[in-house]
């Protein structure tokens, strides 16, 4: 009842939904979620990091998601496609939940885990993007060397941390933020750009996100779990 009560007031501290990323990509959601219109301390959004994609499992994970939806609180997840992000996504995707719970039946609706078609940064940022930002920490790279590195057929991580490779330090959370900073001012001097695969997943995870009332008694409590948002 205090739950309800706080939620009728629209005082309750609990988050609406927590965004989770691989590593530091979660400094530059924030910022394009500002950018969307969702400030994260007023509209209940959380960021936290996984440290790490081998620590996005199924079973790391489940019973965390299955508690959280009981509270109606949404989980995103954002990860690059790396070891077995793939398998794991898939993992997800139509499991049923181990605890029951009247009016959920699966673990997480799979459009709510992005796994990006190969990193963070090669999926949304163009090279120009990517050495901008680099330069902002002082770090000459050319566009040429970017471009070498993202199409390198023997690379086996990510284009973060194929640059960082090379012998270049840099500070991943600060670029995190200088990327979104970049994409920023590319879509404000090319308008009708073609959305970027982050600015998509953004424009739909706020949407619900938005939406996500949080129940002042049973009834509507019982209608939220009705919708299928929360699994």
């Amino acid at each position: 009842m205090l739950e309800y009560l706080t939620n009728d007031y629209g005082i309750n501290p609990k988050p609406r939904a927590i965004v989770l990323t691989e590593g530091d990509e979660w400094r530059s959601l924030e910022r394009l979620f500002l950018e969307h219109g969702v400030e994260a301390a007023s509209a209940g959004v959380e960021f936290r990091s996984i440290v790490g994609v081998g620590n996005f499992s199924l079973a790391n994970w489940q019973m965390f998601i299955e508690y959280m939806h009981e509270k109606q609180v949404l989980l995103y997840f954002f990860v690059d496609r790396e070891g077995s992000a793939v398998k794991e996504a898939a993992r997800f995707s139509g499991k049923k939940r181990r605890s029951p719970f009247e009016g959920l039946e699966i673990v997480i609706p799979p459009e709510r885990i992005h796994v990006w078609a190969t990193s963070y940064e090669e999926a949304n940022f163009t090279d120009g993007e990517i050495v901008r930002a680099l330069a902002k920490q002082g770090i000459t790279f050319s566009r040429g060397r970017v471009a070498r590195l993202r199409h390198r057929k023997d690379r086996s991580c990510g284009l973060a941390k194929a640059i960082a490779k090379t012998g270049v330090a840099f500070d991943k959370g600060r670029l995190s933020v200088d990327l979104a900073e970049e994409l920023i001012r590319s879509r404000q001097r090319r308008p009708n750009m073609p959305p970027r695969p982050v600015e998509a997943s953004l424009d739909e995870a706020a949407r619900h996100i938005l939406l996500n009332h949080q129940p002042s008694n049973l009834m509507s409590q019982v209608a939220n779990y009705k919708t299928g948002l929360l699994g």
